[in-house]
C-alpha cells in the first residue's frame, strides 16, 4: 500500500481532460471495519476464542492501514472512522462520530469534529463491480460515462466515495493495492 495512495492523487491530473475530476479534499475520512456479525455469531455459538481471534485481526488490520497511512501520506488529513458509525457520517451529524488520526497509534487520541466541508471517504475492499452501459431503446449507450473492468475480483484496494457515500467517477474511485495478513 505503501506509496499508491500518493499515486492515485497524482493520476487524477494527468487524465483530468478525460474523466471528471475531483478538488483536492481538506480530509480523507478512512472508514474501518470490525467484523462485528462475524464476532456476535461466534460468541452466541460460545466460540469465545473463535472470536478473540477474530476482534484480533481486525485491529491488526485497522492499525497496519492507520500506521501506512502514517507513514506514506502527506497529500491531505485523514480522520479514521468505525464503520459502526457510518450513519452519522452521512447524517453529517459530527458530534456522535469519534474520529482517529494516526496519533492514536501511540496515544490513543481521539478527534472531536465539529464541522467537515470538503472530504470524500474511502476504505479498503473488494473493487467496485464492473458497470455496463445501459443502451436506450434507439441502440445508443446512455450511462454509465465512466466505466472500469477490474481484471480480478480476488484485487483488494482503496475505494473511493463522495459525501453521499457515492462511488467516485474519477480516476479516484479505486486504486489497488497490496494487502496481506502477517504470522
Amino acid at each position: 500500500m505503501k506509496g499508491i495512495i500518493a499515486l492515485m492523487f497524482i493520476c487524477q491530473s494527468l487524465i483530468a481532460q478525460i474523466i471528471p475530476t475531483t478538488d483536492k479534499p481538506t480530509v480523507i475520512m478512512f472508514i474501518l471495519h470490525i467484523s462485528s456479525n462475524k464476532i456476535e455469531s461466534l460468541e452466541k455459538k460460545g466460540m469465545r476464542k473463535d472470536a478473540q481471534l477474530v476482534r484480533e485481526a481486525d485491529r491488526e488490520i485497522n492499525t497496519s492501514i492507520m500506521r501506512d497511512f502514517k507513514e506514506n501520506f502527506k497529500f491531505c488529513e485523514v480522520y479514521f472512522f468505525y464503520d459502526s458509525q457510518m450513519n452519522y457520517v452521512l447524517q453529517k451529524q459530527w458530534n456522535m462520530v469519534t474520529f482517529y488520526d494516526s496519533e492514536h497509534l501511540k496515544n490513543g487520541k481521539k478527534i472531536e469534529v465539529s464541522y467537515i466541508d470538503n472530504y470524500i471517504m474511502a476504505e479498503v475492499a473488494y473493487p467496485p463491480a464492473p458497470e455496463y452501459p445501459r443502451i436506450d431503446s434507439t441502440g445508443k449507450e446512455i450511462e454509465p460515462l465512466y466505466t472500469t473492468d477490474y481484471a480480478n475480483a480476488r484485487d483488494y484496494g482503496i475505494i473511493c466515495y463522495d459525501q453521499q457515500y457515492q462511488l467516485l467517477r474519477n480516476k479516484l474511485q479505486y486504486t489497488n493495492i497490496f494487502f496481506t495478513k502477517s504470522g
